[in-house]
């Protein structure tokens, strides 16, 4: 990592990846029809609808990396985060198009914040507690950023993946 206090490779890096990721959330929300949010494929355990929350809420890894307040509203958590079950039926989950939405914002914030960080910064541990047994690896704010890349990347795969098997005709992203 070079040194220094103006931004980084490592974050721009990261910000191109999560602007990345926010084109492909708001394709796949428009590629998927209504009537498969819910819906799970064989050899699938979670529907689209619950992983665009879990999209949502870990995307908004803002607090983590800089002294701002969350976007995505906390009781999100609850229904979407690590060690929840997805509700077959959707209860009490927001639209579609309202996690885009919030998910869209977290990561066009994300992508802002990355690009701007500094090595010093990069090298610090994040800001925002991390989810519990992933301090060790964690721990500093670059890890945080190369995580939450792979993370948010694999679950919109795992969106994809679903419109695949109901739509195999479908072009793909």
């Amino acid at each position: 990592m070079s040194s220094g206090t103006g931004p980084s490779e490592a974050g721009s890096l990261a910000g191109f990846q999560l602007r990345t990721i926010q084109r492909w959330v708001g394709a796949a929300v428009k590629a998927l029809p209504g009537e498969d949010w819910l819906r799970v494929p064989a050899g699938m355990r979670n529907p689209p609808h619950w992983l665009l929350g879990h999209i949502a809420i870990s995307a908004d890894i803002g607090p983590g990396l800089r002294d701002v307040p969350a976007l995505v509203p906390g009781e999100w958590e609850q229904l979407f985060g690590p060690g929840t079950h997805p509700d077959r039926c959707g209860v009490g989950y927001p639209s579609p198009s309202r996690l885009a939405d919030a998910a869209e914002a977290a990561l066009i914030r994300a992508a802002e914040v990355a690009s701007g960080l500094g090595p010093a910064e990069l090298e610090a541990p994040p800001l925002a507690a991390v989810p519990e047994g992933m301090g060790g690896f964690l721990r500093t704010r670059e890890r945080l950023l190369g995580f939450s890349v792979l993370h948010l990347a694999y679950h919109i795969g795992q969106i994809r993946l679903v419109h695949r098997a109901f739509h195999p005709e479908a072009p793909g992203l």
